[in-house]
């Protein structure tokens, strides 16, 4: 995942600099990790013999591929995070029933639907 993250990056900043300093790496690692990427797959994705250099039409398919790929990973690990920190256990509220108990069942319903893994007892 961290190459293709890396090689949206490149493209996104228009640089192998930027994208490494973003990284943690340098730009020549950053230029290695794409070669790499690019013999795992058998085509070129960057046309480094202009200047600047500019994806080939592969690149741009695989782009667009790889950048719908990174955004679907990032939206699971987000919920996976938010699963793991949601509350769970048991809630349990009283009041006299003028303070709106119909009220109350309102918002426990909201509640159970926002926070499912918790009991709410009224």
């Amino acid at each position: 995942m961290h190459s293709l993250r890396l090689f949206c990056d490149i493209v996104r900043f228009r640089s192998f600099s930027r994208a490494a300093a973003l990284h943690g790496i340098t730009q020549s690692a950053a230029s290695q990790r794409v070669g790499q990427l690019e013999k795992h797959l058998g085509v070129r994705l960057i046309d480094r013999t202009v200047r600047p250099w500019a994806l080939t039409s592969v690149g741009r398919v695989y782009l667009r591929e790889v950048g719908e790929l990174v955004d679907r990973y990032d939206r699971l690990e987000q919920r996976i995070c938010r699963i793991g920190s949601d509350p769970q256990g048991q809630i349990t509220v009283a009041a006299i029933y003028s303070a709106g108990i119909g009220l109350l069942s309102f918002i426990k319903d909201s509640f159970v639907a926002e926070y499912p893994r918790v009991s709410v007892a009224l």
